[in-house]
């Protein structure tokens, strides 16, 4: 197999750690006459995490598809990617209007070329599809597996691995990225916007700098984005390139969550997965709106559907400098949140220092220090370190393990400490 570049992306990061739901996307609200989806919660994340910033392109997809699709059992190619059903003829023909990405060679020997500009979003990718490309990420790219790492694909409802590094969206996170904004220059109350270009107000479409515009159809006059005309033209792309639209960024630095295409997410409901963000083929005054979510089968396929991925956060870096010990010592899954305090007692003939000490880190090193006087050179030799008890588990899949360290009281040491050493 031939090598192909390393996909990557930009990554905004999501911090605020336990922010309120939204209580007007759960209710809605008769006056705004916005509907509510039932659900609540949604919005509240207790955990960082980093959320791409444009949705993934065609040259992305395309990298992928060349390193595992040339056989393509899993019918990660939609052929609709390069050709569209001519309604006159009933014949596949070019499809400009999202195009694309051509296939060429036969099945054992599949080769993939991005049609026009790579950094449009590809379309016609379904969830399980979208789910596929993450588990290759987690897995390192290249000849990584597509059938596991992050979702087994063996299932009929896949479920995100508490270890992947990679992952689509969940509902609360897509929509956190989107409509919240704790800042002085939010929109106050819950701190959610009703849109995704930090606005109240419907976003219009047109491309650049201007805030509050999204790739959509204009509701007044339905004119399309790109072309800022109601004709339709089948041999125009519609599709924006990733960003384009550079004064409408949510408060964490996402673009286009509010058009271009419409993005899955990891929402599953009696057999349907979640999609949200409308498209360029849609009306932006209501499908943009915090209330839409679109259940669909996680098999559909369509000309303005795509998706953007997400990474876990350096649990590491959310403490930060000043709250080092946090981290690695009391079982607080999360900053700002109670763990337990070290203890130390005198039993079983020992000098004994109990605590709770973070597991999976492996920059992380906890050691066990004794002295024999205050002006002593602290050392770990004699220290003996046991587990006490089962792993616990803490939020977003954190580990931590209680751990006893002692020394003999028939020996010189007299005094104990716990030692925290991070290496990047």
């Amino acid at each position: 197999m031939s090598s192909h570049a390393e996909v990557t992306f930009n990554w905004a990061a999501v911090g605020d750690i336990g922010n309120p739901a939204d209580p007007l996307n759960e209710a809605g609200d008769p006056d705004l006459n916005i509907p509510g989806l039932g659900i609540p919660g949604i919005g509240s994340v207790a955990y960082p995490y980093e959320i791409a910033t444009t949705e993934v392109t065609l040259a992305q997809y395309a990298e992928f598809l060349n390193a595992v699709a040339q056989t393509d059992p899993h019918e990660l190619y939609n052929p609709a990617l390069g050709m569209g059903l001519d309604l006159n003829d009933n014949e596949f023909v070019l499809s400009p209007n999202i195009a694309g990405i051509s296939r060429s060679g036969e099945e054992g020997a599949y080769s993939y070329a991005v049609i026009g500009t790579g950094t449009r979003p590809v379309t016609y990718v379904s969830w399980n599809d979208a789910a596929r490309f993450v588990n290759w990420l987690h897995n390192g790219q290249g000849n990584g597996d597509t059938e596991s790492g992050v979702y087994d694909m063996s299932e009929v409802a896949p479920v995100r691995s508490e270890t992947a590094t990679y992952f689509l969206p969940s509902l609360n996170e897509w929509y956190k990225a989107a409509y919240y904004d704790p800042s002085p220059e939010g929109p106050g109350g819950s701190a959610y916007w009703l849109y995704p270009t930090r606005s109240n107000d419907a976003p219009g479409n047109i491309v650049g700098s201007s805030p509050n515009n999204a790739n959509s159809i204009d509701a007044l006059n339905s004119f399309f984005s790109v072309t800022q005309s109601s004709d339709y033209d089948p041999y125009q792309n519609y599709l924006t390139e990733v960003g384009s639209f550079t004064g409408s960024a949510t408060y964490y630095g996402t673009y286009d969550q509010a058009g271009n295409v419409g993005e899955w997410t990891e929402y599953f409901d009696s057999g349907s997965r979640g999609y949200r963000g409308g498209s360029w083929v849609r009306d932006q005054s209501l499908d943009y709106s915090s209330s839409q979510l679109y259940p669909s089968d996680p098999t559909y396929e369509i000309d303005d559907l795509g998706f953007r991925v997400g990474r876990a956060a350096d649990p590491f870096a959310a403490w930060g400098s000043e709250n080092l010990l946090g981290y690695a010592i009391g079982g607080a899954p999360s900053p700002g949140e109670a763990g337990e305090a070290p203890v130390v007692d005198v039993a079983s003939n020992a000098l004994r220092l109990t605590a709770v000490v973070r597991k999976g880190d492996p920059r992380l090193v906890v050691a066990g220090e004794a002295v024999d006087s205050l002006t002593g050179t602290w050392s770990s030799d004699g220290v003996e370190s046991t587990v006490d008890g089962v792993d616990q588990t803490g939020l977003n899949g954190t580990l931590f393990e209680r751990r006893r360290f002692s020394v003999p009281i028939s020996g010189t040491k007299k005094f104990i400490r716990l030692r925290a050493t991070f290496t990047e």
